[in-house]
């Protein structure tokens, strides 16, 4: 918390401290129009661009005495996996009612007035084990069974509110058992409430 000017309300700006993958052993690549990796990691700007701007603009206000409102500083972990770090905010803290969440793409400048709301999908499917050389009869193929599920859930642009999207898909032990386990994971998009139910 950055207490400022009395006579205005307080601000929050908001970004997330996990990336989408993991950026162990980066090697960041700068030059006069960019920073970028040697393409061996990723260079995790999602969220870490969000992160140094809120605290750059933090040290300037502080640095050059620049007036400014009280402002709220929040930074959150797990948005990548589910936004569990801002669904775990203990709201009666936050004192703003105006909130700048700095994690978008697009060009310098550019401003999203809302996002979609999103549910994950979590499913398992089970079969039966069996050797699939010996007694394939025995057994009942949980990847078969995914991927009849599969073609008939329909992906991508569902309308022009709403994606989904299955991007995981783990199963099996070897190639000669019958699969008794597939585990699919993703998720569904929308900005509308009633086609994201």
């Amino acid at each position: 918390f950055m207490p400022g000017a009395e006579d205005c309300s307080p601000i929050a700006f908001l970004a997330h401290m996990d990336t989408v993958r993991p950026t162990k052993n980066i090697r960041v690549i700068t030059s006069a129009r960019e920073i970028s990796t040697d393409q061996t990691a990723i260079l995790g700007a999602d969220d870490r661009a969000g992160i140094a701007l809120i605290c750059a603009m933090a040290e300037g206000l502080i640095k050059n005495k620049i007036k400014y409102p009280s402002i709220e500083i929040i930074f959150t972990p797990a948005e990548e996996i589910g936004l569990f770090g801002i669904k775990n905010i203990d709201y009666k803290k936050i004192q703003s009612v105006r909130a700048f969440v700095l994690d978008a793409g697009g060009h310098a400048g550019t401003i999203v007035s809302r996002s979609p709301g999103m549910e994950s999908i979590s499913l398992q499917i089970k079969g039966k084990s069996a050797h699939a050389g010996a007694e394939p009869e025995k057994g009942i193929n949980a990847i078969a069974i995914a991927g009849k599920a599969i073609s008939g859930i329909k992906q991508g642009r569902l309308d022009a509110e709403t994606t989904c999207n299955l991007g995981k898909i783990q199963g099996g032990e070897a190639a000669n058992i019958v699969p008794a386990l597939v585990s699919i994971e993703g998720d569904v998009r929308s900005f509308n409430t009633k086609h994201l139910e």
